[in-house]
């Protein structure tokens, strides 16, 4: 084999082996994490942790929701709101110790949303109430439309890790499907 055929294949097998090296000590989800109703659960196989000595990761979930609001007059009668509503819920876990081998199985649910997690003023008028006789008591919890999610994941031994991405909820189905890419964090 000639020298410079030798050196190129030497090259080429270098690069595919920092590469495989470089990607696998970068924190990431093994596959995409499981995404499911029930409120809005994350789960799946966080892995190039970087374990040992008792090292932890938090993961922390972000999700925006279109609600409606339930209305109600003075006699106690309720409807639903004619307008949606945006609403923001939170959700942050830590996990570990994390093994050795750096792979930490996360679950964590993000709580569906309540009044309180609507973003802005929230009045009658908003809410798409029949009039100004009625009040704002809640959220019509068959009308949790989630829209959007963000997934960030810190470690003190890793780069912070951020997934995010628009998502599609099927009210009548219960499913939900998220689109999810990673971002700089």
């Amino acid at each position: 084999m000639k020298r410079s055929s030798l050196i190129a294949l030497f090259m080429a097998i270098f690069l595919v082996t920092a590469t495989t090296i470089a990607f696998a000590g970068k924190m990431h989800f093994n596959s995409s994490p499981q995404v499911t109703l029930g409120s809005l659960t994350i789960e799946g196989d966080l892995v190039g942790v970087g374990g040992g000595q008792g090292a932890l990761v938090t993961v922390t979930g972000n999700g925006t929701a279109e609600v409606i609001a339930m209305c109600e007059n003075k006699g106690g009668n309720q409807a639903p709101g004619q307008n949606p509503l945006v609403a923001e819920v939170t959700s942050s876990d830590t996990f570990g110790p994390v093994p050795d081998h750096g792979k930490v199985h996360v679950e964590l649910e993000i709580p569906d949303p309540t009044i309180a997690d609507v973003v802005g003023a929230i009045d009658t008028r908003a809410a798409g109430c029949p009039n100004g006789n009625w009040s704002v008591v809640g959220i019509d919890s068959s009308s949790i439309d989630w829209v959007f999610l963000n997934i960030t994941a810190t470690s003190p031994t890793n780069p912070t890790y951020v997934l995010e991405g628009p998502c599609v909820t099927n009210l009548i189905a219960g499913t939900i499907s998220c689109d999810l890419v990673e971002v700089e964090a």
